[in-house]
């Protein structure tokens, strides 16, 4: 995530005009901007979950089109907290981008479709792939911090 901090950090996401949905579809329309909500699945097993207002930037991966690195933040008390990286694959058959993580203590998938300038995912945790976390964001031009 490129975050320019100055004086008092202030962000302004601008959404961009809503895009036509072309009915085209391939690995290179996630790129870009996107801001909205993570919110999680209501659960005693995720009691520990909070909601997230995020900030998402989907860059190309080359060689390979059909990967890209999504940089991650949330946006807390108007403050930029950068989440990390995670690489995404891009699905033909499923027209989604999938990215796994795992560590010591969690291995989990997300999972990310397009509808129109709307971008729907999900976070599933490993081995029952329950849904954790929901996320819907728009489409938006850059961000500045």
């Amino acid at each position: 995530m490129r975050v320019t901090i100055g004086g008092a950090l202030a962000v302004a996401v601008l959404l961009a005009s809503p895009i036509t949905q072309t009915g085209d579809s391939g690995p290179t329309t996630i790129l870009g901007w996107w801001h909205g909500t993570s919110t999680c699945v209501r659960a005693p097993w995720n009691a520990a979950c909070n909601d997230e207002e995020v900030l998402y930037e989907f860059v190309p991966l080359p060689p390979d089109t059909n990967r890209s690195m999504l940089h991650a933040a949330k946006i807390v008390q108007g403050q930029v907290v950068p989440m990390g990286d995670l690489e995404v694959t891009y699905s033909p058959e499923r027209l989604s981008w999938d990215g796994d993580f795992a560590n010591a203590r969690v291995s989990i998938r997300w999972t990310y479709e397009l509808h129109g300038d709307t971008l729907i995912g999900q976070l599933l945790l490993r081995p029952e792939m329950r849904v954790g976390r929901h996320v819907l964001a728009r489409r938006g031009k850059a961000a500045t911090f």
